[in-house]
């Protein structure tokens, strides 16, 4: 049994919130991050631990594939990802592109897209 994880920084804060979501889905999953990686290749166990830390912002795939994996909703944690998201970028830039089309592989992908761009990022 690995040592147990540190406790996330800013609990309430919306960053907290997505940590919280995404521990408490493996939690109920009872697997390890390795064996959580195995299921969610290409990405590795510090990855997903990192993802789950409430120090840093995880890419929104990698907060989608754990999420996947633990079986837990996948459009609240795409909420919970973009509030986390929009409020580490205080000063973001609003002339942000928008993907290119080839990027976007179905509707709910395009939606993401589209929210994204207009949370700025």
């Amino acid at each position: 049994m690995g040592r147990p994880e540190k406790p996330v920084p800013d609990a309430l804060s919306p960053l907290g919130k997505l940590a919280r979501a995404l521990r408490d889905g493996r939690r109920i999953l009872g697997v390890s991050y390795p064996t959580l990686s195995e299921q969610t290749q290409p990405y590795s166990a510090a990855t997903l631990q990192r993802a789950a830390s409430g120090v840093v912002v995880p890419k929104r795939e990698v907060a989608r594939t754990f999420a996947h994996a633990c079986t837990l909703d996948i459009d609240e944690v795409d909420r919970l990802w973009l509030d986390a998201n929009r409020s580490r970028q205080p000063g973001r830039d609003a002339s942000v592109q928008a993907p290119s089309p080839r990027l976007i592989r179905d509707f709910q992908d395009s939606s993401g897209h589209l929210e994204m761009v207009y949370a700025g990022k």
